[in-house]
C-alpha cells in the first residue's frame, strides 16, 4: 500500500476504533453466572401452636448460598395459604424480614385462631435468584405450645410452660406429704428441689 493511501485511511481507522471502544464500555460486564439460594428449616417445622392462649411457635429457616455460605440481609417472606385458622399481627397473610448474621430469618407474629393444619412458605429473594420452602404447623387446643425434635422424633413443650408443669407438680407433691403428716398429728415438709446440680 502506499503511503498516501496509508495516510488516507489512517483517520478512518481511529474512527473505528474509537467507536468499537464506546460500544464495549456501554455493554454490562460478564459477571460469573449467579445462582439462586438455599433455604432450609431450621426450627418450626411441625410444631403445634396453641389456639386457648394464643401462642406460636414462631419458625426459622436459614439461607445459604449453592456453595453453603451463610448470606446475611437476604430478604426472606413468610406467606400464609390463607387465613382460616390464624393470621400475623400487621398484614394478614405475609411477615416479610431479612436474615441476620447467622443467616436466620425467623417468622414472628402468628397468631393462631382455629384448630387445623398450617402451611406457609417462606421465600428468600437472593441476587441470583429465589428459593423458597414450606412450613408445616398446626393449632391445637392444648394450652401450650410443643415444638417438635427432628433428631429425637418427639413433641418438647416450651420451656416456660415445662417450668410451670414442674412448679404444679411440686405443689402436689407437698400437698400429698402435708396431708399424710396431719393425718398422723405431725406436719414435716421436705425440702424439694427443682433441676438438681451443683
Amino acid at each position: 500500500m502506499k503511503r498516501s493511501s496509508f495516510l488516507r485511511l489512517t483517520p478512518l481507522l481511529c474512527i473505528a476504533l474509537s467507536l468499537a471502544n464506546l460500544l464495549a464500555a456501554d455493554l454490562p460486564a460478564q459477571d460469573a453466572p449467579k445462582e439462586p439460594p438455599v433455604v432450609a428449616i431450621y426450627s418450626g417445622n411441625r410444631a403445634v401452636n396453641s389456639v386457648p392462649s394464643k401462642d406460636a411457635f414462631a419458625p426459622i429457616v436459614v439461607v445459604r448460598s449453592a456453595q453453603g455460605q451463610i448470606l446475611s440481609g437476604i430478604p426472606v417472606r413468610f406467606e400464609l395459604q390463607d387465613t382460616k385458622f390464624g393470621h400475623f399481627t400487621a398484614q394478614p397473610l405475609v411477615f416479610e424480614t431479612v436474615t441476620d448474621s447467622r443467616g436466620q430469618a425467623t417468622g414472628r407474629g402468628y397468631v393462631p385462631t382455629k384448630t387445623g393444619l398450617v402451611t406457609m412458605k417462606a421465600t428468600a429473594q437472593a441476587p441470583g435468584g429465589w428459593a423458597s420452602v414450606t412450613i408445616i404447623q398446626r393449632n391445637g387446643k392444648q394450652p401450650q405450645v410443643i415444638t417438635f425434635d427432628e433428631k429425637s422424633g418427639r413433641g418438647v413443650i416450651g420451656s416456660k410452660w415445662l417450668i410451670l408443669g414442674v412448679a404444679a407438680a411440686v405443689g402436689i407433691v407437698v400437698a400429698i406429704l402435708v396431708t399424710r403428716s396431719a393425718s398422723s398429728g405431725t406436719i414435716k415438709l421436705g425440702t424439694p428441689t427443682v433441676g438438681g446440680g451443683a
